[in-house]
């Protein structure tokens, strides 16, 4: 889906020039074509690779590449944030984070887009407010801008750890972003995981831990927003 002969150049250079090559936790797939999983295979054949969730792992086994799986390095934000938390919990009201926008590989964005539509005012009458957690503003802010309403949403940061100190201010999030939903999940946030797509649907299962009861991994075609809303406000 990224063109992986441009994101695997630097591997590919570092061993034309023998140098060793490692990875931190990472997906691999789904991929367009086999052809495109076999480069990928042999780019990083002799690397040492993590990869943080079983569909990547089953690749890597099933194409002889050395790997393990672990978490995502974003459960490790803590580490680099000193004293971030989550708020406490105020009044019955809840502050709810939304953060929209247009998942790589969704089969029908306008059935997406009429879901989280549904889910707003499912969610009418709590305190409802969007965030953004990428770099690129057309991306999270333009699309939950639209569907929100531009002034219900948080000025758009390309600062990271900005972007995770502010999920700590929600009592409970929806998120189409996968490490918004790690941050949610490192600090205890209820949340629910959109996943419209087989490439996210690997991603936002890789960013439940089991110890994340309060996450669910949504998928926006085969569950009503009526039902995401409810059981996020349970």
């Amino acid at each position: 889906m990224f063109c992986p002969d441009y994101y695997l150049l630097p591997v590919l250079a570092a061993k034309e020039a023998a140098v060793s090559v490692s990875s931190a936790p990472i997906g691999l797939g789904p991929f367009n074509a086999p052809s495109e999983a076999a480069f990928v295979a042999a780019a990083l054949r002799g690397s040492e690779l993590a990869v943080r969730d079983a569909g990547s792992l089953a690749f890597c086994r099933e194409h002889g590449l050395t790997a393990q799986q672990a978490l995502d390095d974003g459960f490790r934000v803590a580490e680099l944030i000193p004293g971030l938390a989550r708020r406490p919990v105020v009044g019955n009201r809840r502050k709810i984070g939304v953060c929209i926008y247009r998942q790589h590989g969704d089969p029908n964005w306008p059935q997406t887009k009429r879901w989280w539509s549904g889910l707003l005012s499912a969610l009418r009458g709590q305190d409802v407010s969007g965030f953004c957690f990428h770099s690129e503003p057309g991306l999270d802010y333009g699309t939950t801008a639209e569907l929100l309403g531009d002034g219900r949403v948080a000025p758009w940061t390309g600062d990271w750890k900005e972007a995770a100190t502010n999920v700590g201010g929600f009592d409970a999030m929806i998120s189409a972003r996968y490490h918004a939903v790690v941050v949610a999940n490192t600090l205890g946030i209820p949340n629910i995981a959109v996943a419209a797509s087989d490439y996210y649907r690997a991603k936002m299962t890789a960013a439940k831990r089991p110890q994340d009861h309060l996450c669910r991994v949504v998928n926006p075609h085969s569950e009503s927003p009526e039902e995401s809303a409810n059981v996020l406000l349970f």
